[in-house]
């Protein structure tokens, strides 16, 4: 098994737990990057790209209103 491999499995096994805390609704995402890095980012969501795309847009509009 890959290194990536074992995150993976560590990281959906980390939101399968976190799951039942929230409505069954919800849609859990996680995102890891290293900064300045292109090749080193995870991505690990059952979500739409464009609605995680939308979520990111949100955040941000309400970062530059503070």
């Amino acid at each position: 098994m890959t290194k990536l491999e074992a995150i993976l499995i560590e990281v959906e096994n980390a939101l399968n737990t976190l799951a039942p805390l929230f409505v069954p609704e919800m849609q859990l995402t996680f995102i890891a990057r290293l900064p300045g890095n292109d090749e080193a980012d995870i991505l690990v969501s059952n979500d739409d790209f464009h609605e995680l795309v939308r979520l990111i847009e949100r955040a941000e509009n309400r970062a530059e209103a503070k």
